[in-house]
């Protein structure tokens, strides 16, 4: 893109000129960054997973259009006709297919002063949801709010893309028995894998008889910290929940906040490599091959139907 470079140029003054110049990259690229803003994923893998880089054939527009199709319809059966998808894009990134779905939430109320007069507004936020299917993995993660539109988005993609709708039912993929098994060791990261220096700063550790009952331990380095004070970093009782940790990826001087929740969660924060953690994970045992199939459960639970109207 020409732009022209001066020393009292602002990035401010050089994204202006990119939206001028072109106008529908600088909307991708803005979409791009809402994205990795996206913090919180629930990950769900297929009941037959398999490495689809080679397989794997992009949605169609047809494709497109029949998975909003199905949105539209679930959504107008839930909470009406004014909560439609207003827009739905795919792209691929970091060997994912990302599919950013945009659709109005639910109607706001919000004071507002006009001319010495307090007024009520009425308005409709707009909405992000987030689903990304990754390739190597066969697995869906989703950024999403409801527990029925998380399972409305597993069957919808499940199947238009492989015409299964219990395809994506494994849940609880991660844990963090690895703390406990390997110590400081787990933290380990793979050599050229992106990845410098992993640090614990953060441990939560429920109780095996009172679920209420709960442990947490903070520190800027809490294997360290721990190894100081003579005391174990990991309890060899009680359920892990929680772990956080502090990544340090080549090339960037701040760390990056990620936690991995016992079960099917990962929080990541802006600019984290997100294939880094991943890969991490896998090599260190924090994935596991055990997961629980909801499908059945759901369909015990809640109705026989499907979700897709």
């Amino acid at each position: 893109v020409p732009v022209e470079r001066t020393p009292e140029a602002t990035d401010a003054d050089y994204a202006a000129q990119v939206w001028l110049a072109q106008p529908e990259l600088f909307a991708a690229q803005q979409e791009g960054v809402r994205i990795v803003g996206l913090s919180s994923f629930e990950y769900y893998g297929s009941t037959k997973p398999e490495d689809r880089r080679a397989t794997f054939t992009p949605p169609g527009a047809e494709t497109l259009r029949r998975m909003r199709a199905d949105m539209d319809s679930w959504l107008t059966l839930h909470h009406g006709s004014e909560e439609r998808v207003t827009d739905l894009d795919v792209f691929e990134a970091n060997g994912e297919w990302v599919f950013l779905i945009r659709r109005g939430d639910a109607c706001k109320r919000v004071p507002t002063v006009e001319n010495e007069r307090v007024m009520m507004r009425h308005f409709r936020p707009a909405r992000d949801v987030v689903v990304a299917y990754a390739l190597e993995r066969d697995e869906l993660r989703l950024h999403v709010r409801s527990a029925r539109e998380k399972r409305l988005l597993r069957e919808v993609f499940g199947w238009r893309l492989f015409d299964d709708l219990r395809r994506f039912s494994v849940r609880e993929p991660f844990t963090l028995e690895p703390l406990r098994r390997d110590g400081a060791d787990a933290l380990i990261a793979p050599t050229g894998g992106g990845i410098d220096r992993i640090v614990l700063t953060e441990l939560e550790v429920h109780g095996e008889v009172d679920p209420d009952g709960k442990q947490i331990w903070k520190a800027r380095d809490w294997f360290a910290l721990a190894e100081a004070m003579r005391v174990p970093a990991v309890p060899t009782e009680g359920r892990l929940v929680r772990a956080a940790f502090d990544f340090y990826f080549t090339g960037q001087s701040r760390p990056r906040p990620v936690q991995i929740y016992a079960g099917n969660q990962l929080r990541m924060s802006r600019h984290c490599d997100a294939m880094a953690v991943h890969r991490w994970l896998t090599e260190r045992g924090f994935r596991t091959n055990n997961g629980v199939n909801c499908g059945d459960a759901e369909t015990r639970r809640e109705e026989k139907q499907t979700l897709i109207p």
